[in-house]
């Protein structure tokens, strides 16, 4: 009795340290198994569409722009040589004066050569004054319809829907999640097809997505483990045609939608999206600024180095 005592009290701390290695192994089993539950959560993987329709005519000059294309244009005039309908005119005024004198006969020129220059001259700027500038204001302009392509034709225009997404409607590219088997290229093709119709033509811009956007889902509508959206963008421009209305109509996740200009986004956009949504759209004012803004710190780096030297 007493050496079974004596071996158990032996065993205690063996006891001891092994209930210790049970309780680690159990503590970490629960962090594995925890992290396998975390990477087992899963997104939804979302195409979106940045559909865009580019400028159709350029900008209005600004008066600075006027007045140094007028410079550059005397500049010009001054250093050319003479053109064509120039030799032309001094052509007509010798071959005048020698008839004048006698030397040439007026009956023997032929009829091509008796339509002087100026004449010529006189009646171009005749047909040129009957030709009319189109307005660059149009009636979709003056009607404010976001929904015609034939508005603010010196701006680059953003195509967004009112699409739901859970219980509520939201202003956003359009998008869709992406199915079994498909690429996410191929799902931006179908949602540009299922919101817009056939009967709007575009290109993507290569396969790659432009931008990335993330959001959770509230918790109440969290199932089978997917805690959100990963939303992919992808690039395109327009061709021709427009969204079709009976596509609208059909599609019963998207209520409406909009041609906006880069100002008229900030209307409709959440904040963090449209943030998003802006580091990929590269307008000729951004390029400009960028520039601008590139030039200004190498001159504070240049001005910082001569501090330090």
């Amino acid at each position: 009795m007493a050496a079974s005592t004596v071996g158990v009290s032996r065993l205690l701390p063996y006891a001891c340290c092994l209930r210790r290695a049970l309780s680690s192994t159990n503590q970490r089993l629960s962090s594995i198994e925890l992290s396998i539950q975390r990477s087992l959560s899963q997104w939804h993987l979302v195409s979106a569409v940045a559909l865009e329709r580019k400028p159709v005519i350029i900008k209005e000059k600004s008066p600075f722009e006027k007045k140094y294309y007028g410079m550059l244009q005397q500049m010009e005039l001054k250093q050319s040589l003479l053109s064509d309908h120039e030799l032309r005119i001094k052509e007509d005024i010798n071959r005048a004066e020698r008839i004048k004198k006698g030397e040439i006969d007026e009956s023997d020129l032929d009829a091509s050569s008796k339509q002087t220059a100026q004449d010529f001259e006189d009646a171009a700027t005749e047909e040129l004054h009957k030709f009319q500038v189109a307005s660059r204001v149009t009636d979709a302009d003056i009607k404010g319809d976001q929904h015609s392509l034939e508005r603010k034709l010196d701006a680059h225009l953003l195509l967004v829907v009112k699409q739901k997404l859970g219980n509520d409607h939201r202003w956003v590219l359009p998008q869709c999640i992406r199915l079994e088997g498909e690429t996410m290229r191929q799902a931006a093709e179908r949602v540009l097809y299922e919101t817009c119709g056939h009967n709007l033509k575009a290109i993507f811009l290569g396969n790659a997505p432009a931008g990335f956007y993330k959001y959770k889902y509230p918790k109440a509508a969290r199932g089978n483990g997917i805690l959100g959206a990963k939303v992919f963008f992808f690039k395109a421009q327009i061709r021709n045609g427009n969204v079709s209305q009976k596509a609208i109509q059909n599609n019963t996740d998207v209520e409406d939608f909009l041609w906006l200009t880069r100002q008229e986004l900030t209307d409709k956009l959440q904040q963090d999206y449209l943030k998003t949504v802006h580091t990929f759209l590269v307008d000729d004012d951004d390029e400009v600024g960028l520039n601008y803004e590139l030039e200004e710190e190498s001159e504070e780096h240049r001005q910082t180095s001569r501090q330090w030297n």
